[in-house]
């Protein structure tokens, strides 16, 4: 990563926000001060200070974020496929090929900057490769995105990059363990292998099969949060979509669902407004004084339970759009603990009987109540 030092403004350019509704704009300038942009304002009125930097009318954009990326790979399409488990093994057989390694990754991540991506974060990786990358482009040794990383991803035995990018636990005991293995590196998050992949569907087209069972899930997310650390996982399938909320993963990467399981995540859904009308009722009777002591819990748990309405409603919209049939990119959406929701009803319907009329709520109130 490259570590600015200097004060500059970038002016005669076509900038483009990033916002939704975003139209090109000229006549601004850019001021940049090491690391951060410390302003965007006319270009008449650059601070002083700045030294300036003509662009000669290119456009500048924010830079992206990859939010799904396995380093150890160019992304370039092959003829036929390659066993991944033969080249990872070559790649750490020894100390020279480990380098050659990391010097390949580190290839790709100046690739990603170069394309204008300035942030990258990997979901499986070769042994610590992601977290040396990571610390270099921190200490400005190499050009590099920012690197949020996770090193090795724990699967099961034939499961989406088992033995390769992922070790293959096949007890609860031993996916806690692979966690805490992980962990020692120093990632910034760890990754499960729930379902198949693509590559890896015994059907052509169906590549969403639960592979990791749910105490596998439970285990391996335990471990990580009382580390202090985040769960991320590979599904592709409203079953694993459940599992992961049910046994504690904090989000999702949702590579592909095919549109045939609409119904099934209509379902979640509808559950899950059924469950924001019993929070409405419970607000009003907070407003009437009637919720006591358990507000805070309550509270606590709605938010959980937000997280994953706001999941399910999304792929929803992906699905009744029809995006989901065509991406394979990943769409990482926060995910919240659905293992929580019978607790979340227990003490909503709790408050809503100190003091709620029990009316329903109409759909239009949900968002003002939540």
């Amino acid at each position: 990563m490259y570590i600015n030092h200097e004060k500059y403004a970038l002016v005669n350019g076509v900038v483009l926000d990033g916002t939704r509704d975003m139209t090109p704009r000229t006549g601004l300038a850019v001021c940049v001060d090491g690391d951060r942009i410390a302003a965007v304002c006319d270009a008449a009125d650059v601070p002083e200070g700045y030294a300036r930097v003509d662009l000669g009318g290119k456009y500048l954009l924010p830079g992206l974020i990859n939010l799904h990326v396995h380093l150890p790979a160019s992304g370039k399409p092959r003829k036929k496929p390659s066993d991944p488990k033969k080249l990872v093994k070559l790649i750490t057989s020894n100390g020279l090929m480990r380098r050659i390694g990391v010097k390949m990754c580190e290839g790709y991540a100046r690739t990603e900057l170069l394309s204008g991506v300035t942030t990258i974060r990997t979901v499986g990786g070769v042994a610590d490769f992601d977290t040396i990358i990571r610390d270099a482009a921190r200490r400005g040794e190499i050009l590099s995105p920012r690197v949020v990383a996770s090193n090795m991803a724990v699967s099961v035995p034939g499961g989406h990059m088992a033995g390769s990018l992922a070790y293959e636990a096949r007890t609860p005991e031993e996916a806690a363990a692979f966690v805490e293995k992980i962990a020692a590196e120093k990632p910034d998050l760890i990754k499960l292998m729930i379902t198949g992949g693509v590559m890896d569907a015994e059907v052509v087209g169906e590549p969403g099969v639960l592979r990791m069972q749910p105490a596998l899930v439970k285990a391996a997310c335990d471990k990580a949060h009382a580390l202090g650390m985040q769960v991320a996982a590979h599904v592709e399938s409203p079953e694993g979509v459940r599992v992961a909320l049910e046994n504690g993963v904090d989000s999702i990467d949702l590579d592909k669902i095919r549109a045939g399981d609409r119904q099934k995540l209509h379902a979640c859904l509808a559950r899950n407004r059924a469950g924001q009308q019993r929070l409405a009722r419970a607000r009003r009777a907070d407003k009437q004084h009637a919720l006591g002591d358990a507000r805070a819990e309550v509270d606590e748990l709605a938010r959980r339970f937000q997280k994953v309405d706001d999941l399910l409603q999304f792929l929803f919209f992906l699905i009744r759009t029809g995006d989901v049939r065509e991406r394979r990119g990943a769409l990482v959406v926060s995910a919240g603990l659905e293992r929580r929701r019978a607790e979340f009803c227990h003490a909503v319907a709790a408050a809503s009987a100190r003091g709620a009329d029990g009316e329903e709520v109409p759909d239009g109130e949900n968002a003002e109540h939540r």
